[in-house]
């Protein structure tokens, strides 16, 4: 995967604290939106390609939080993707805080934000 500036941004953050799914949307569709409202196609499809780019290059994990523990999604790229699919679809609007599901930056991850010193 060639990191793009959005791709470096994610990762900085994930490396730094847990990153919500609704903040990687923000960041796809760079501008104010109603969370009650569904966005353009293209911002779901880009987050999806983002986010599986990640996964596949095992730079970030899916979770949940549990209190003040991480609960990683113990399962394929392509099913926590279809996951992440099927749970935004069931809300029937824009994720929000809280909803779908969390990210975080493996130890890979956390190392090449830290080589190209990628801050949050």
């Amino acid at each position: 995967m060639e990191l793009q500036e959005i791709h470096k941004d994610i990762l900085a953050e994930c490396a730094d604290d847990d990153m919500g799914l609704w903040a990687i949307i923000r960041r796809v569709y760079q501008g104010p939106y109603s969370y009650h409202a569904r966005l353009p196609e293209w911002v779901r499809q880009k987050t999806i390609e983002i986010v599986r780019d990640f996964l596949q290059d095992q730079l970030i994990e899916a979770g949940n939080p549990n209190g003040p523990t991480f609960q990683p999604l113990s399962a394929s790229v392509d099913e926590i993707i279809a996951y992440i699919e099927r749970e935004g679809d069931q809300l029937g609007r824009t994720p929000n805080i809280g909803d779908v599901c969390w990210f975080r930056a493996t130890s890979a991850g956390k190392k090449l934000a830290n080589d190209l010193d990628l801050k949050a």
